[in-house]
Parts: structure tokens; C-alpha cells; sequence
């Protein structure tokens, strides 16, 4: 069946829409299977991936309700709200938030979405050894089944679990020290971090935050029920711009 279009020819709503079905459709179907070939968690991730990529790329790009698309007004708003405004959305709470750098500022629902969604589209390996990595992996509940899902972010470190080299210039190249220090200031007035700077240390010069040093990192927790929910609370904010668009035609076929 082929995709509904939105009045600029769009069919991102359409698919976010799907996206939502199929889950509960496979949830439907998936009745009476064993619980060790039952895979829903495997699909909301993967639903969920395809809705965070064009979620986060609005979000970018809209950042007041007012100056939003018809019908993802809603979705700018929500993305700008705090943790600790009720009602809880996307089925995810402050508590999710396992780890994140000291900010002056509270974490919105931005925040976690930008997170979540760089993990799934950035994975390295999730492993104890050297810096948190961009990734995500899960955890496991004492039946042996998925019980959540652990992202994490940390853009200043590769694969390798290092800092990137961005962030260790030579103690002999100045200019690349002075990008480094235009970086960190960019980066502290974005995230509402103070006192971040760069220092001279055994190591050479790094990131430092209140004389310590310093990485960005923030790490969510969603159990499966909480991504599910958060797949099709996602779903209804992405697919709203279409049933407007249902709406008025209806309206207008009716005069």
C-alpha cells in the first residue's frame, strides 16, 4: 500500500504512523509464542531508530512551537519541556537518565532524544575498558529475556575509547589549541556548563572542568515497556501532521 502524502509531498508521517502499527500488530500476532521467540524488543528498536533520524533532524531545525510545521507543534513543545513537568511524556522520567555532565541547566526532553538517537546511529563498543563510548547495549533480567536498554553519549571519544585528537592538540601547535579552546566554549554555552577550559597536563593539554578532567557523557535506561511506549508515543507526535491534514479536507469537502 503505498504511502500517504502530506501537502509538500512528504510521506515521513505516513511512516512514522506505520511505524507505530506494526508494532502493535506484531504484538498481536506474536500471542502464544515462546518467550524466547519473541522479539519485540528487537523491533521497537529498530522502529524506534527510523523514527529518532527524522525526529532529531526537526528538532534541529525547529527549535520554538510557533515556527514548526503544521501538526509537529506539539512534538517542539514536548521536546522543550523538563523532566520534572507533569505529566511525564514518552513513557520516560528523570530516572531514566542514569548519567549526564553537570549542567546548569535541567535536562529536556531534547536531551534524551538527541542522546538515544546517536547511540543507535553511532554504536562503538560497550566495553569497561578506557572512556564511555557512543553506543548502546542491554540488560539482561533474571529469566534470561531483555530488560532494558542502556545508550550512551560521548562525542569526544572514538572507537578506541580514547579522547579523539581533537581534543589532545600538541602542546606545540598553538593554532590547533586555540580551536580546541573556540570548541570547548561553543560546546559550555550549548550545554550550560561553566568553568570548562583546557589545561596543561602530564599528558599534555586537555579538557578540564573545575581543575579535573573532563568528558561529556550521558547515559539513559529504558526497560522495555518503556520503549515501547516511547515507540508509540513517538509515533502519534510524528504522524500528527497527516491526520491535520485529513482533517482539513474533511472540513472543507463538508462545505
Amino acid at each position: 500500500m503505498e504511502y500517504e502524502r502530506t501537502e509538500d509531498a512528504q510521506i515521513q508521517a505516513d511512516l512514522a504512523g506505520r511505524a507505530g502499527q506494526i508494532l502493535l500488530q506484531y504484538e498481536r500476532c506474536n500471542e502464544g509464542h515462546p518467550p524466547n521467540q519473541q522479539y519485540e524488543a528487537t523491533l521497537a528498536i529498530a522502529l524506534l531508530q527510523t523514527m529518532l533520524t527524522q525526529c532529531q533532524e526537526l528538532l534541529k531545525k525547529y527549535r520554538k512551537p510557533g515556527k514548526a510545521p503544521l501538526g509537529l507543534e506539539e512534538l517542539v513543545a514536548m521536546a522543550n519541556r523538563g523532566f520534572d513537568e507533569p505529566p511525564p511524556l514518552l513513557g520516560l522520567t528523570q530516572a531514566c537518565i542514569l548519567e549526564r555532565w553537570a549542567s546548569e541547566k535541567p535536562a529536556v526532553y531534547r536531551d534524551l532524544i538527541e542522546c538515544i538517537r546517536n547511540a543507535l546511529s553511532h554504536p562503538h563498543p560497550q566495553t569497561c575498558e578506557g572512556l564511555p563510548r557512543t553506543g548502546y547495549t542491554t540488560q539482561m533480567g533474571s529469566s534470561g529475556s531483555i530488560e532494558a536498554f542502556v545508550f550512551t553519549q560521548s562525542p569526544w571519544v572514538g572507537p578506541s575509547g580514547e579522547l579523539l585528537p581533537k581534543y589532545r592538540p600538541s602542546r606545540n601547535d598553538k593554532k590547533k589549541q586555540e580551536e580546541v579552546v573556540a570548541d570547548l566554549e561553543k560546546w559550555a554555552k550549548n550545554a550550560n556548563v561553566t568553568n570548562l577550559s583546557l589545561v596543561d597536563t602530564k599528558d599534555g593539554y586537555r579538557p578540564s572542568w573545575n581543575g579535573k578532567p573532563f568528558v561529556p557523557v550521558m547515559r539513559v535506561r529504558l526497560d522495555v515497556a518503556q520503549l515501547r511506549l516511547f515507540v508509540l508515543a513517538l509515533s502519534d507526535y510524528l504522524s500528527e501532521p497527516l491526520r491535520q491534514q485529513v482533517a482539513q479536507s474533511e472540513q472543507i469537502s463538508s462545505v
